[in-house]
């Protein structure tokens, strides 16, 4: 099977946003595209917002589309 992944992210004054879309290059034209966005709140915690829509984004739905939107708080700064 070929896919395609592509992501952007961009960084500012602690401020990132990340845009991620992913392809499946198959007759069937299955995809998704996946938006989060990380505010700083204090100096060290930041909330983490997700909204993603398409095909995959767990193995158990990996064949029926889905929109979802997700909050939360990370516990480590990868970045």
């Amino acid at each position: 099977m070929t896919s395609c992944d592509i992501r952007m992210v961009r960084e500012h004054q602690g401020h990132s946003i990340s845009l991620q879309g992913r392809h499946s290059l198959e007759r069937s034209g299955r995809g998704s595209i996946q938006l989060d966005r990380a505010i700083p709140v204090h100096e060290r915690l930041r909330i983490q917002v997700q909204a993603f829509h398409g095909y995959g984004e767990s193995l158990i739905d990996y064949n029926h589309s889905q929109t979802t939107l997700g909050i939360g708080i990370p516990l480590l700064q990868w970045m």
